[in-house]
């Protein structure tokens, strides 16, 4: 869905500064990244968003001692079989 004025998220023009900037917040802390058109600063905001949803869903695997079905399988060809 569109957003009210064709307006994207995190995505900003700054006062008496070039280029469009990307605004995320990263473990807590605000970033800022610049971009010189709008259509890099929009392929940036959605790499970033992402890369955070990715580490974050890892991590949470982890916390919760889950891994992967080839890690598991993989590990067990490293080893090799049981005598």
């Amino acid at each position: 869905m569109a957003r009210k004025g064709g307006q994207d998220r995190g995505i900003t023009q700054r006062k008496e500064r070039k280029g469009w900037w990307v605004r995320l917040y990263i473990n807590g802390r605000e970033r800022w990244y610049r971009c010189d058109t709008k259509s890099q600063a929009k392929a940036l905001y959605g790499r970033l968003k992402a890369d955070i949803r990715k580490e974050r869903s890892s991590r949470k695997n982890l916390r919760h001692g889950r891994t992967s079905r080839f890690g598991r399988g993989f590990s067990v060809v490293l080893k090799g079989p049981q005598i």
